[in-house]
């Protein structure tokens, strides 16, 4: 029998020490908001962007290794599905018995309300991670958080298609996701590949990389100190909030139940 491939125990516990960090970063942001009376946790508010991008960094370098011991397309779609699904399902199950005992119990509190009275037409939407196409823009019933999920999956399929595809097939599968999937989930696209390309450089020397670290950190505080974060971000959020308009609205209220 062929051996599996491992991953080395130190890279291992270094991918799971900047996940935990991220998570608890994004964590504290939430955290920071003054519904909760988190002010002394701001710091954590201006973190928690850069947290997702590392996220998303992290996700494309694991990705990339994943595919290279998967070895093949039948492996890859397979153990891709097998652990999206086993998140997603329940998460969209303990989503909607918390947002109903919610809506019993305590009338107001979840929004929006409307995709409960016509869950057959939202439901298809997050099973095929599908939310955020184009003009769409629907949360996962109060799972917000879910939309990354949205972003990530379809990333592994245009991957996978771009690996493990021959000819013609690799160039039009990958194109035709990229087209159905729309501007807004192209824009941390390759953000992602950075990530995938990372996975596939020669390791550097341990003097290198902790240089690089240290510039990495150095330079994250001076994108935040300089304000070019904050301006790029504007830029975006005007282009993505452009694109929900107009017809975007009109999608909305075309799928909203009308009183």
């Amino acid at each position: 029998m062929p051996s599996v491939k491992v991953m080395k125990r130190d890279l291992s516990a270094f991918l799971d020490l900047t996940r935990t960090l991220a998570a608890l970063t994004v964590f504290l942001a939430h955290l920071s908001k003054p519904q909760f009376g988190g002010a002394p946790l701001s710091v954590f508010g201006e973190l928690s962007h850069s947290a997702v991008i590392v996220f998303f960094v992290l996700s494309g370098f694991v990705i990339s290794w994943a595919a290279e011991r998967d070895g093949g397309a039948r492996e890859y779609v397979l153990n891709r599905a097998s652990r999206i699904y086993s998140v997603a399902l329940p998460a969209l199950a303990l989503t909607w018995v918390t947002d109903n005992f919610l809506i019993l119990h305590y009338p107001g509190t979840i929004n929006p309300l409307y995709q409960y009275e016509a869950v057959w037409k939202y439901l298809p939407l997050f099973l095929t991670f599908s939310s955020d196409f184009w003009f769409l823009s629907e949360d996962a019933f109060s799972n917000i958080p879910y939309w990354s999920l949205c972003y990530e999956v379809w990333y592994y399929v245009v991957f996978g298609a771009l690996i493990f595809g021959r000819g013609f097939w690799r160039w039009g599968i990958a194109i035709a996701c990229l087209l159905v999937m729309g501007p807004r989930l192209w824009l941390l696209w390759p953000i992602w590949l950075a990530g995938a390309y990372l996975h596939r450089l020669p390791p550097l020397p341990r003097g290198a990389s902790r240089r690089l670290l240290l510039f990495s950190l150095t330079g994250l505080v001076a994108l935040k100190a300089s304000g070019v974060e904050d301006f790029l971000n504007g830029v975006v959020d005007q282009v993505t909030g452009e694109l929900r308009k107009g017809d975007g609205d009109k999608l909305k209220l075309i799928c909203q139940p009308q009183p």
